[in-house]
Formats: structure tokens, sequence, C-alpha cells
């Protein structure tokens, strides 16, 4: 199993299934990732059903936490049969629904009823509005009290061969790849090695390629890995710091670095679920 494909299948996913843009745009899942959100839009095609495509996300990600636009042509069935069905086979499954807010507060607690006590889904039953800020708002809260982040505070992207890094530390000059980038932290291998860098040295302008992006940013060397005992394929990690010496990200840095991991992650993302649905692997 390639280091690309592990990443891929760790960390809790949410899936929005067939949701109305107009109230949650796509344009979003950026934003919920700055929050250590991964979050994927799930559509409806000729190619592959619904309900397959359903069922292999709730066999393949069986911590993942999934969202039903109910408004939305239902697949197959209707939505409360569903959805129950989904919720009976998966028992630990996190199912939410969402709808457009209707005008009758009864037709609010009927549906509550229908998908919160009859079907027992966990993760709530979400009225849309006209207002994206606000739909924003509420799925943001319901996302943090699910846990959809897991254990992760941070969204963590495969960095592309080509990524590297070169720096000058005490008069020698270093240079390597960079394997894996969060906006806190980041692993490479160098080029050469031993690498002579103490715990917690502080480097002033390292210069990233990180695919096609290039940055100026300051680290700390926070620790070493040897794979399989191996001088030479050690890891090193090193975490992010201002200019001042604190932790993070300056606002600019922070906006190219979680960018780049949006893309990274998200187009990794969304080529393995595509190779999924186009292969129709049987549940």
């Amino acid at each position: 199993m390639t280091e690309q494909f592990t990443s891929i299948l760790a960390g809790r996913k949410t899936f929005f299934i067939t949701p109305d843009e107009n109230f949650i745009p796509e344009s979003y899942l950026r934003q919920f990732m700055d929050k250590g959100h991964e979050i994927y839009i799930i559509h409806d095609d000729k190619l592959c059903p619904l309900a397959h495509k359903i069922e292999l996300l709730l066999t393949i990600f069986k911590d993942s936490v999934m969202f039903f636009n109910i408004d939305s042509p239902h697949p197959g069935m209707p939505w409360p049969l569903f959805i129950r069905s989904l919720q009976e086979k998966y028992k630990n499954s996190m199912l939410g629904v969402l709808y457009k807010k209707r005008a009758n507060p009864r037709d609010k607690l009927n549906l509550e009823k229908i998908y919160l006590y009859d079907t027992g889904i966990t993760c709530g039953c979400i009225a849309m509005t006209q207002d994206r800020n606000k739909n924003f708002t509420i799925i943001d809260k319901v996302l943090y009290a699910t846990q959809a982040q897991g254990r992760r505070k941070r969204i963590r992207a495969i960095c592309e061969e080509g990524s590297i890094f070169k720096f000058i530390h005490g008069g020698q000059y270093y240079t390597g790849t960079l394997q894996d980038i969060s906006s806190s932290h980041f692993s490479c291998r160098f080029t050469e090695y031993p690498v002579p860098l103490a715990a917690h040295a502080r480097i002033k302008r390292m210069h990233f390629d990180l695919n096609g992006i290039k940055l100026n940013v300051d680290a700390m060397h926070r620790d070493t890995r040897n794979a399989d005992n191996a001088v030479d394929n050690s890891l090193h990690i090193f975490v992010f710091t201002k200019p001042d010496g604190t932790l993070g990200l300056d606002v600019l840095t922070y906006q190219l670095v979680s960018s780049k991991i949006y893309e990274l992650v998200s187009s990794k993302g969304k080529q393995f679920l595509n190779e999924l649905f186009q292969s129709k692997t049987t549940v």
C-alpha cells in the first residue's frame, strides 16, 4: 500500500450527498479544511448509482460522517427508508440530513421526528437558509459537535515529487525533499547525511518549492526519525515559526500553504473516489 493511498484512508472524512450548492458552495470546503475537516461532495451520475456510492463510502471509510440533502432526488427509495436501512446496516455510522428551511414549523418537527427519533441519526436534522454565511456557521458547529475532524487538529498533505527545500545554517548549505506538510509542521529528508542539526535548532529563511509555489519560511528542528535504523533515510520533523520566534506562519504564508494543502489533499481524494466509483467494486 503506497503512502499516498494510506494517507487517503487515514483521518475521518465527511461526505455531503448531493447538496444544494446554492446553500453550501464547494468553495466552503477549503475553509472547512482549515478547521481540520476533510470534506467531499458526492453527486449522482449514470456511471455508478448513488446508492452504491454511499454503500462503498460507508464500507471503506468506516468512521466517516455523512450528510444527505433530502430535498434532492432519492436513490431508488424514499429518503427516510433509505437512510433507515443504512442506519440499521452500519450501526456505528454517523449520519445527518440537510433540507431547505420549511415555512411551516410543523414540517420541521415532523422531519425531526422521522430522522432523529424514529431513524436515530446522530448528526442532526439541519435546516439550510438562503444566507450562506449562516449555513457555514451552522455546519461548522455541527461538524465540531460530531468531532468530524477525528483525532486530527490539522490536515496533512503528502508532497508530490519535486517539492524541495534549501537553506544555509551555521555556514553549511542544506538541500532535500519535502515529504509532507500541514499548516504547523512539515517533514523532510536531506540530500546529504549525516545532518548536524541539534534538536530545536532554529532555521531562518528556508526556501521551499512546494509543488510549484515558492516560499521562504522560518522553522525549528523538532525531531529525527530513522526508517529501519538507516541513517541515510532519516525523516526530519520541523515546526513552522514566525519571524518573531513564535510558532506558526504569518498570514500571507499561511494562506499560500493552506491553499496548496487543500489542492494536494482534495485532488488525491477526488482521484481515489473517482477510481473507486468507476471500478464499481462490489460491497
